[in-house]
């Protein structure tokens, strides 16, 4: 499949619903903004990704209304073929507000106003006009982030509430990328490293219960050969 506008081949993301993707998931929920944002095409020697977030409507679900939300981040992979992210979202309004509005309000200080000065937040409560106010500060939040105004500490706290689908194909290029662990065969962060964090704290652990446990074992060796004596065991 070729997109029209561009005229590069696509790569559909689908999600996949195994225990795999969701150790991805977990895994990447952990990582440092610069490694999760890459599994997304944020890299600085790629051109922006493109977000979309189209509200749709809003539903009742256990007396809460849910406002709804359909997802889309566009990206050229390393080979510049276009990948295409879809996924849906909904949730509360007091949680759009506080995990959405609030983050990137403060991320961007002074300069909010001249994104969303047009378009302010819903107000409290769920007045009605609340689906096209979201609708139009999703839009603006969109425009903003891909102008690239986000830093990467707030886009990451947005892709994350988001629930983005993280590409199960972005280990791999991670792993070329950033270098692959000789053990557990992940990325370890660096290219030169060859051990990631979780490995190498492991290996840190098991020499220093090693060496206790040669030290236990020389300082009962003085022991039996000294009858009679007290040796005080200093570890």
């Amino acid at each position: 499949m070729v997109d029209i506008a561009t005229g590069k081949p696509i790569r559909r993301v689908l999600k996949r619903q195994n225990s795999y993707e969701i150790n991805i998931e977990t895994r990447a929920v952990e990582e440092p903004p610069e490694r999760y944002l890459w599994r997304f095409g944020y890299r600085l020697d790629h051109a922006e990704p493109e977000i979309t977030l189209n509200m749709t409507g809003h539903s009742e679900h256990e007396g809460h209304t849910l406002y709804e939300m359909e997802c889309e981040l566009k990206w050229d992979d390393p080979s510049c073929e276009l990948r295409i992210l879809e996924w849906k979202f909904r949730a509360r309004l007091a949680d759009l507000r506080e995990k959405m509005h609030e983050t990137v309000k403060k991320d961007l200080g002074g300069k909010y106003s001249r994104f969303f000065g047009a378009t302010q937040f819903a107000q409290h409560g769920g007045m009605p006009g609340t689906t096209e106010r979201l609708k139009a500060w999703m839009k603006s939040l969109a425009r903003c982030t891909n102008n690239g105004q986000l830093s990467p500490e707030a886009l990451t706290v947005v892709l994350r509430y988001l629930r983005i689908p993280v590409p199960p194909i972005s280990d791999d290029e991670l792993q070329a990328f950033f270098g692959k662990c000789q053990e557990c065969e992940m990325h370890t962060g660096l290219p030169s490293l060859s051990d990631c964090g979780v490995c190498s704290a492991n290996r840190e652990r098991a020499e220093r219960r090693e060496l206790l446990k040669k030290r236990r074992e020389e300082i009962r060796g003085r022991v039996d050969a000294t009858p009679g004596e007290s040796t005080e065991l200093r570890l």
